[in-house]
């Protein structure tokens, strides 16, 4: 099993990959960071909310705006190292906001837009079943003096 601290607050239990599909366990500690990190995906996902909700906001991409929009390569398949590069700007316009209940699974389409972290201070588990990727990056986006990640020139 493979564990990593994630940048969004969270700790992934890699449990095991079958037939190209990747089963994770994402586990939030007590009083854990709660980012409302803006991002995307390059595969789709279903999630299991184990224990905890969850607030899980959807976002549409619209022309005008001066949030950063910055792609994410990892450097060595997944969950490696990764790189990220300044893709311009945009907007980010908020669609709808969901709270997530334990036991009751949900679907995130592959480069859909969404933030997703813990509601209340207590531990937080997810189960999460991910596709095989089916493009080669990831986007993340940044509000003006937010970067908290290091630009490849």
């Amino acid at each position: 099993m493979k564990i990593e601290h994630h940048p969004n607050g969270f700790t992934k239990f890699v449990v095991g990959t079958f037939f190209g599909y990747r089963i994770r366990i994402h586990y939030w500690p007590k009083g854990a960071n709660k980012s409302e990190s803006r991002h995307n995906h390059r595969w789709w996902f279903v999630s299991i909310p184990l224990l905890g909700r969850f607030v899980d906001n959807r976002y549409a991409e619209v022309a005008d705006g001066d949030t950063m929009r910055i792609k994410v390569f990892d450097e060595n398949g997944r969950d490696s190292g990764r790189t990220y590069t300044l893709d311009g700007t945009s907007g980010l316009r908020l669609r709808r906001t969901y709270v997530r209940y334990p036991l009751i699974p949900y679907f995130c389409a592959r480069s859909e837009i969404h933030s997703y972290y813990p509601r209340g201070n207590g531990r937080h588990i997810s189960l999460v079943i991910i596709s095989p990727i089916k493009v080669e990056f990831s986007d993340i986006w940044r509000d003006p003096g937010e970067l908290d990640v290091e630009l490849e020139s």
